[in-house]
């Protein structure tokens, strides 16, 4: 049965490449100091030592243009793999960003559910005042709860609104602008208000 073998790691791949860089950086010094050795053994009347550079300096050319072709190989291997291991932590991140996503969309729904019920009660105490503003002055109470539940639903309208525009201000905004302060009054200048304050509690 034959073994199976893991692909080395990065730093293996890494540790390659420069252990190959440095081979031609040898073989280059080697070679640039070659004519001054030959020189050296020529002054020291060595003649043997002198036939043995020259052959070492005529394939140094060679052994050179080899060793930059292992160091390209190796570089690239390592190229390869430092680029699939960062891909591989992009989605890694990508994956743990789409669940916390997840999690946040989820916790909407009990904020809403909150909002909604909160909602509800005011639409009942409102109609409880309707009814006793009816049997007090005669006012029909459908009537008094069209006039209360307007500006309750003017200030949730606003809010969301604003929940909905600004949440996805870049960080970088120049925040003066979006000041509830400076774009409206009222009911719909405290709900910009509200939402102002909660998102931007430095702002």
């Amino acid at each position: 049965m034959t073994a199976i073998t893991s692909p080395p790691d990065t730093a293996t791949l890494e540790a390659a490449a420069r252990a190959a860089n440095e081979v031609v950086a040898t073989l280059e010094r080697e070679f640039a100091d070659m004519d001054a050795a030959i020189d050296a053994a020529i002054d020291a009347d060595n003649p043997a030592l002198v036939n043995r550079l020259k052959r070492r300096k005529g394939q140094l050319p060679d052994l050179i243009n080899s060793a930059k072709a292992d160091y390209d190989e190796k570089r690239r291997a390592f190229g390869v793999a430092r680029e699939r291991e960062r891909q591989a932590r992009l989605a890694h991140a990508r994956e743990t960003k789409r669940e916390a996503i997840a999690a946040k969309q989820a916790a909407l729904s009990p904020a809403l559910a909150g909002v909604a019920r909160a909602y509800r009660e005011f639409a009942a105490e409102a109609r409880d005042l309707a009814q006793l503003e009816q049997e007090i002055s005669g006012r029909p109470a459908a009537n008094e709860v069209d006039c209360l539940r307007g500006p309750a639903a003017l200030f949730l309208a606003q809010g969301f609104a604003r929940v909905l525009e600004w949440t996805w201000l870049g960080p970088d905004t120049e925040r003066v602008h979006y000041r509830p302060a400076l774009r409206q009054t009222g009911l719909q200048g405290d709900a910009e208000l509200v939402v102002f304050r909660a998102l931007f509690p430095n702002g």
